[in-house]
């Protein structure tokens, strides 16, 4: 189910990549992070980066690793994670989803709920940067 609320910068979210997508663009269901504010007159769209369990083979400035302190569950419960920059993407809510924990003693949905610090989140912003080619140097001295 899309999620109904302008996700908040730093959230992780569950995203459904288009099935026609083919490698080595994303092509699995995974975690992101949303990057992205809320901005007027852009609804229901979010900026987000995906989140994978597995070290680079090549780490390079647009991979960001990330340590989280309240771990995702199965099948994404490891530490650390990637933020893999060179792979932004906005999206429409319809591809996001919460991250379901199961269910309370009472029967009620529980999602895991977490933000990244603002730290990462600038790491991450750099990473995306860097992975489009930027130059960081050029555009802040020019």
């Amino acid at each position: 189910m899309p999620i109904m609320y302008y996700p908040q910068v730093g959230e992780i979210f569950i995203c459904s990549y288009p099935k026609d997508f083919k490698e080595p663009e994303m092509i699995k269901t995974r975690p992101v992070v949303v990057v992205s504010p809320n901005f007027k007159h852009r609804g229901r769209l979010a900026t987000i980066v995906p989140l994978s369990t597995t070290e680079p083979r090549n780490i390079m400035p647009y991979h960001i690793k990330i340590t989280l302190t309240n771990p995702l569950p199965n099948p994404w419960n490891s530490n650390p994670f990637w933020a893999i920059c060179d792979h932004s993407m906005t999206v429409g809510f319809d591809r996001l989803d919460l991250i379901r924990l199961g269910k309370d003693q009472y029967g009620k949905r529980k999602h895991y709920k977490a933000k990244l610090d603002k730290s990462i989140i600038h790491d991450i912003r750099i990473g995306i940067v860097r992975g489009i080619g930027l130059d960081l140097d050029k555009l802040t001295n020019s």
